[in-house]
């Protein structure tokens, strides 16, 4: 909803009521007392937070509103407590050590939209987490580890162990996205940004209604990471996943417009995970599209 406002000079022509609800709801998830959005429970309450930091800091981007300032500040602030002091992130806060590429994908994400709304940061951070990813990637494949070198992505014994971890590369695609918002963007300095980008592109989106061949976490930052890339990388990336996108979203009832959770953490976020993935993808793809077609028009009238 953000995105598309924000395609109207930075105002609320088409969302207004829902981001309204939607940011007052988020802010009052945050313990006044931490700057913590959510509740501190189990494995998921960094990632909650790191989501719900992203979201508020676009917000205020989009806003100024002081009260969002406010907000997200703190809960960028405990962002930074919960970094291993000479590490990444995993589940914990206080830390305890362990560093995963997943969390640490998205809390780096969170905090480019931070800096990117002129809050305060720990830049160290960024430091921090090109180390980590240089640790953990595999340079003879250019596959980017979870937990160690060149590791696959996550499976719960008894939840989504059927879901075959080498039908995506979820880890290289949030590796090669950092790397390149980070200011690793020249491939002449850096050749694994191409092996992470070829990796990927071994295992393109597919949307099978039987089967277990989605996987909207991939997709996402695989979208993030072919958009970086650009030229023929996106090319061959963003067709099929137009073609995932238009298959899988549904066309009948009350579940019109929405996408089944038909994929690995399906079982965990359920239809409004999968949808809001699918719909943010949508969103990068279609953006893209507009920067080509600008990029292609003011090529041709000599100005590129």
């Amino acid at each position: 909803m953000l995105g598309a406002d924000q395609e109207q000079d930075m105002g609320y022509p088409f969302f207004e009521d829902e981001i309204d609800a939607g940011t007052n709801w988020l802010r009052h998830q945050q313990d006044p007392d931490t700057g913590l959005i959510g509740t501190k429970v189990g494995h998921e309450f960094l990632y909650n937070h790191a989501l719900a930091t992203l979201a508020l800091c676009e917000a205020y981007y989009a806003t100024k509103s002081p009260l969002l300032k406010r907000t997200c500040q703190n809960a960028v602030d405990y962002i930074s407590r919960a970094r291993n002091p000479f590490g990444v992130w995993r589940y914990e806060e206080p830390p305890n050590g362990m560093n995963d590429t997943s969390v640490t994908g998205w809390m780096i994400l969170a905090l480019k939209s931070a800096e990117r709304a002129h809050l305060t940061i720990d830049s160290d951070s960024f430091e921090s987490a090109l180390l980590w990813l240089d640790e953990v990637t595999d340079e003879r494949t250019g596959r980017v580890g979870y937990t160690d070198e060149g590791s696959r992505s996550s499976r719960i014994v008894g939840a989504n162990e059927h879901f075959p971890a080498e039908s995506g590369e979820a880890l290289t695609a949030i590796g090669l996205t950092l790397r390149l918002r980070l200011g690793q963007t020249d491939r002449s300095a850096n050749p694994i940004l191409e092996k992470h980008g070829d990796l990927i592109l071994r295992v393109l989106p597919e949307w099978q209604a039987i089967g277990f061949a989605n996987d909207m976490y991939y997709w996402y930052h695989g979208t993030l990471a072919m958009r970086e890339m650009g030229g023929a990388y996106w090319d061959k990336w963003a067709a099929p996943m137009r073609i995932a996108l238009r298959e899988g979203q549904r066309q009948d009832g009350h579940e019109r417009g929405s996408w089944d959770p038909k994929g690995p953490w399906g079982f965990s976020g359920g239809r409004v995970y999968a949808t809001a993935l699918m719909a943010l993808i949508s969103e990068a793809v279609e953006l893209k599209a507009q920067e080509v077609e600008i990029e292609t028009a003011l090529g041709g009238l000599g100005y590129l």
